[in-house]
C-alpha cells in the first residue's frame, strides 16, 4: 500500500497537469472574491452587496463553489489519464490488487486536494482582502474569520477530488468523464435544486453536501431568489463533509466491480 502511495504521489507530482490546476486554484481564489470586489457586487445577477459586513462577505466567498467541477477533474484524471495513456497495465502490473489501487488513489487526491484547497483558499484570502483595500471598502470578516472560511472552502475542494477519483474509476473515457462531471455540476445539479420534488434531497446532492461544509449557499440562495421558491436548508458541516465522502466511497466501490473488473489491455 504505501509503494502504491508513493508511486501515485510521485507520478502526480511529475505531471504538468497538477501544476496547471494548482496556479488555476489560486487564479480563481483570487478573480472570485478580489476580482468580483472590484468590478463591483452590485453588477451580478442578482446583485449582492458589499462585503462590508459578515453576512456579505460570506455571500461573496460563496461564489467560489461555481469552481467545485476544477477539483473534481483534478481526481478524476488520476484515473482518466492512465486509461488514455495506456499506463494502466504497468501500474495494475506493480499492484495487482486493483482494491489498492483505488485506495492509492483516493488517499493521494486527498492530499493534492488539500494542496489544491489550500492555494485556493490563500487566493481568496489575499483576492478579498486586497480587493477591499484597493476599492476602499471595509472588509465585514477579521482575518481570523476570513481564514476560518477560506480554509472550510479549501476542505471543501479536497473533498470534491476524492469524488473525481471515483467519477473517473467508474467512467475512464476522458471526454464521457469531462462531460458527466461539467453536466452534473454546471446544469443537473442546478435545476434540481428548484425543483419542488427534488429540491428536498439536494442536502444529499454534492453541491448541498460542499454548502454544508463551507457554510456558504450563494448560488443556491440566488436560484431560489430567482425561482421564487424558498431557500434549501443545509446539512450539518460534518454531515456534509461523511455526505461527500460518501460519494467517493461508493463510485470508487461501483467501479471495483464494474470497471475495474474488466481485463485492460
Amino acid at each position: 500500500m504505501i509503494t502504491s502511495l508513493r508511486a501515485e504521489l510521485l507520478r502526480l507530482l511529475g505531471t504538468p497537469a497538477t501544476g496547471r490546476f494548482l496556479l488555476g486554484g489560486l487564479a480563481i481564489g483570487l478573480f472570485l472574491t478580489g476580482g468580483l470586489v472590484l468590478l463591483g457586487p452590485e453588477r451580478m445577477n442578482p446583485p449582492m452587496p458589499l462585503p462590508d459586513t459578515p453576512t456579505a462577505a460570506r455571500g461573496l466567498l460563496g461564489v467560489l463553489v461555481l469552481s467545485a467541477p476544477v477539483p473534481v477533474l483534478l481526481g478524476s484524471r488520476s484515473m482518466t489519464d492512465e486509461y488514455e495513456h495506456h499506463t494502466i497495465v504497468p501500474t495494475l502490473t506493480a499492484q495487482p490488487r486493483r482494491a489498492v489501487v483505488v485506495l492509492a488513489k483516493l488517499l493521494s487526491a486527498l492530499l493534492t486536494g488539500l494542496a489544491y484547497g489550500a492555494v485556493l483558499a490563500v487566493g481568496a484570502a489575499v483576492g478579498m482582502w486586497g480587493g477591499c483595500r484597493l476599492a476602499g471598502i471595509h472588509l465585514g470578516l477579521e482575518v481570523p474569520a476570513l481564514l476560518a472560511d477560506v480554509g472550510r472552502i479549501g476542505l471543501a475542494m479536497a473533498l470534491y477530488t476524492v469524488i473525481g477519483v471515483g467519477i473517473g474509476a467508474l467512467v475512464p473515457r476522458p471526454q464521457l468523464c469531462l462531460g458527466l462531471i461539467v453536466g452534473w455540476f454546471y446544469l443537473a445539479e442546478s435545476l434540481l435544486s428548484v425543483v419542488p420534488g427534488a429540491r428536498s434531497a439536494y442536502p444529499w446532492f454534492p453541491g448541498g453536501a460542499a454548502g454544508a461544509v463551507t457554510g456558504q449557499s450563494f448560488v443556491l440562495d440566488a436560484l431560489a431568489q430567482t425561482s421564487g421558491t424558498a431557500p434549501v436548508e443545509l446539512l450539518p458541516g460534518w454531515a456534509g463533509a461523511l455526505v461527500l465522502l460518501g460519494y467517493a466511497a461508493v463510485a470508487a466501490g461501483v467501479a471495483l466491480v464494474t470497471t475495474l473488473r474488466v481485463d485492460v489491455r
